[in-house]
């Protein structure tokens, strides 16, 4: 049924007030709520190594890659966060890109990902590890890609993921 207006006439539905707000974003569904920063994907899942130590805050523990790349792994972050740097520590990475989701202004879709830095490793051989600062201008997010584009080795390993926000705060 039409509704009407008191004259009697039909009246027009209401229009859409929330043309300028950003649409929720489908990895919302993965965070954590207890965590300032979770794992939300990646592409690797390996029982022993599992991309869950890259936040655990041990040294001797990693996630491990199966040798395909790009291997990419996600963070999502409780809220909304500039991000002033990432700290990475790795083994047998080549070349590393980080980037974020770009605000959508449609309602469905897969986020959109933008490129923010790609940091060539330092190759002092395969098997030595990499200590790696990335400068990220205080770039807004609430989600992080971190993707192995290139290796050393048919198989790359992550150890630990630091990001500070532009506060100063190290989150992870």
């Amino acid at each position: 049924m039409t509704p009407r207006s008191p004259r009697g006439s039909v009246s027009k539905p209401p229009r859409p007030t929330n043309f300028g707000n950003v649409a929720p974003n489908p990895l919302d569904k993965w965070l954590d709520a207890e965590k300032e920063v979770s794992i939300l994907t990646a592409t690797s899942n390996d029982a022993l190594h599992p991309a869950e130590n890259v936040l655990n805050g041990e040294e001797h523990t990693f996630w491990s890659t199966t040798g395909g790349f790009p291997q990419e792994i996600v963070l999502g972050f409780k809220q909304e966060i500039r991000i002033a740097e990432v700290r990475t520590v790795s083994v047998n990475i080549g070349s590393l890109s980080l980037q974020r989701v770009m605000p959508k202004k449609a309602s469905i879709g897969l986020p959109e990902w933008k490129e923010v830095t790609v940091t060539e490793m330092s190759t002092d051989g395969a098997d030595h590890q990499q200590v790696e600062s990335h400068k990220m201008n205080n770039v807004s997010t609430r989600f992080l890609k971190i993707a192995i584009t290139k290796s050393l080795d048919p198989f790359a390993a992550i150890y630990s993921i630091h990001v500070q926000n532009s506060d100063g705060k190290w989150l992870c």
